[in-house]
C-alpha cells in the first residue's frame, strides 16, 4: 500500500449505523486514513469526486440505487457494500458493480480492513493492466510493420493502421472478410498449410506470401506468426508482416478473371 493516507468515503443512511461503522474503522490496523462520512442524500455530490481510494456504502434499501447513480456519474472508485444475510442481495450488488460485499451483522474490523486492502489492490492492478493495454495498443497502431490477428478459421480480422493503409481496407470492411480473401489465390494453400503446421508443432512459423489490396494490387510480405491461447487452448493467430514491395518488381493488378477459390471453411 502507498505511504499516502487512504482516502475513504463512507455513505450511510442512519446515525446509528454511522456510529457503529466508524467505530469499526477506528479498530482496524489501517495505518493512516482519512474518512469522509456522507449521508445517502448527498451521495451524488461525493460521486463527482475522483478523490477516494475506496467507498463503503452502508444503506438499507438504497444500496442498488446508489450503485446505479455512481455508474451514471462515472464514479470509478471501488465500492464495498454492507448487505444483509441475503444471497440475492449480494448477487444484485455484485451485478450492479460492487467490488465486494460484507455482511452487515457481525462485521468485524479485521474483515473490513481485509476487504478494503483487497479491493484497493485489485483496482490498482486493473488500472496497471489497462495502462499497459493502452500503451501496447498505441505501440501496435504506430508500428511501421503490419500487425494482425484472426481466429483459427480466418475470421475476426484485426489489422493495425499500417496494414489498413497498405491493403486499403477499413476495420468495418475487414470484419466482413476472411483472411483467405486477403491472400493471393495462389498463396492460400501455403498460408493455411503454415497455420496447420503451427497448430501441430505449437511453434511460431515464418513464411512469405502475397496479400491482395482492395484495388487488387499484389503486396508481397514476409510473415512471422504465433498462436493465441485462451485457457491453454489455441484460439487464434497473431502475426507481424513486413512489406517486401521495395525489393520486388511491380506485380500486375488482378483483373478479377483469375482462378476463383471458395472461401467456405
Amino acid at each position: 500500500m502507498s505511504n499516502k493516507p487512504l482516502r475513504i468515503l463512507l455513505i450511510h443512511d442512519s446515525i446509528e449505523r454511522l456510529s457503529n461503522t466508524r467505530e469499526l474503522f477506528m479498530h482496524t490496523d489501517l495505518a493512516r486514513f482519512e474518512l469522509d462520512c456522507v449521508s445517502t442524500n448527498f451521495a451524488s455530490q461525493a460521486f463527482t469526486r475522483s478523490y477516494y481510494n475506496v467507498c463503503v456504502v452502508d444503506s438499507v434499501g438504497k444500496g442498488l440505487r446508489l450503485l446505479e447513480e455512481s455508474l451514471r456519474l462515472g464514479f470509478s472508485t471501488p465500492i464495498i457494500m454492507l448487505v444483509s444475510d441475503s444471497a440475492s442481495e449480494v448477487l444484485k450488488a455484485t451485478r450492479h458493480g460492487a467490488a465486494d460485499c460484507l455482511l452487515r451483522e457481525g462485521l468485524t474490523a479485521q474483515a473490513l480492513e481485509e476487504s478494503i486492502c483487497v479491493v484497493i489492490e485489485k483496482a490498482q492492478s486493473n488500472a496497471y493492466v489497462s495502462e499497459c493495454a493502452r500503451l501496447y495498443l498505441c505501440l501496435v497502431e504506430h508500428s511501421n510493420e503490419i500487425i494482425y490477428s484472426h481466429d483459427l478459421q480466418g475470421n475476426s480480422i484485426l489489422l493495425n493502421r499500417t496494414g489498413q493503409q497498405l491493403i486499403q481496407y477499413t476495420p468495418e470492411e475487414l470484419a466482413k472478410l476472411n483472411f483467405r480473401q486477403l491472400c493471393a489465390p495462389d498463396c492460400v494453400d501455403l498460408v493455411w498449410g503454415s497455420i496447420d503446421r503451427m497448430l501441430a508443432d505449437r511453434r511460431q512459423a515464418n513464411y512469405e506470401t502475397v496479400l491482395i489490396s482492395k484495388d487488387r494490387k499484389r503486396v508481397p510480405v514476409s510473415v512471422t506468426m504465433h498462436l493465441i491461447y485462451k485457457e491453454g487452448n489455441p484460439v487464434g493467430v497473431q502475426g507481424i508482416a513486413r512489406d517486401l514491395s521495395w525489393q520486388t518488381p511491380d506485380w500486375p493488378a488482378l483483373t478479377g478473371n483469375e482462378r476463383v477459390i471458395s472461401f467456405l471453411l
